[in-house]
């Protein structure tokens, strides 16, 4: 079964500018409103667990480096059942689950993949790209491809778990906050706007439901073709 959505835009809602005093930007989306809010298309499900299986992967990776990491620190911090739910946030808030400029092209949604000329690219001048929304100033060799463009995402949402700025945040909350960027320009409701993701995640992703098994237990059965 497939579901039809539309983009619109709304400038009153854009917060796709910011300053970053960690040398870091990205640049969050307000793109598409699904008319059924509560279901995501199958496109959106099928990016959604490819980006499952390379968090896990990092989390797994970092585990035991990375204490909180662990699933209890999470939960407790951010209420998303796990970190591989909660990256999966980020990137629903980021993109909407769309790493390309279309939906979908030939039947696959990653029809785009390292072809700058189709990758989904934020408005305005800052020039972010891809389902994290990396910033081409800073990550040159992570945008294009899907793969990387999750790695590096995932990967500096831990690396901002200990960020020194902003004190009024702290521990996974801080991290969310970093992604945005700091200061004048950021999205000083990005962290509320990324924890309020974690019901359509957990509509949508049977993983993410505070009583799905664990990962190894859980099949995540994507077309071979993507």
């Amino acid at each position: 079964m497939f579901f039809f959505f539309f983009f619109f835009f709304s400038s009153r809602r854009r917060h796709t500018r910011y300053i970053s005093v960690t040398g870091v930007q990205t640049c969050a989306l307000p793109i598409s409103n699904l008319i059924f809010k509560n279901k995501l298309s199958n496109y959106q499900i099928i990016i959604g667990k490819k980006i499952l299986k390379i968090a896990h992967k990092i989390k797994s990776e970092n585990l035991a480096q990375e204490p909180y990491l662990d699933n209890f620190t999470i939960s407790s911090q951010t209420g998303a059942k796990n970190f591989e739910c909660l990256v999966l946030q980020v990137a629903y808030q980021e993109s909407s689950l769309f790493h390309c400029k279309k939906p979908i092209e030939n039947n696959n949604p990653l029809y785009c993949n390292n072809n700058s000329k189709y990758v989904f690219k934020s408005f305005g001048e800052e020039e972010s790209y891809g389902v994290m929304q990396l910033n081409k100033k800073y990550f040159q060799g992570s945008l294009y491809d899907f793969t990387k463009n999750v790695k590096t995402g995932t990967n500096l949402l831990i690396k901002n778990y200990d960020s020194k700025s902003e004190k009024s945040y702290s521990g996974w909350n801080r991290s969310l906050r970093a992604y945005n960027g700091w200061g004048k320009g950021g999205d000083q409701n990005y962290v509320a706007n990324v924890l309020e993701k974690k019901n359509i995640i957990a509509n949508n992703f049977d993983y993410c439901k505070k009583s799905s098994k664990n990962f190894l237990k859980y099949k995540i059965e994507i077309p071979e073709d993507y």
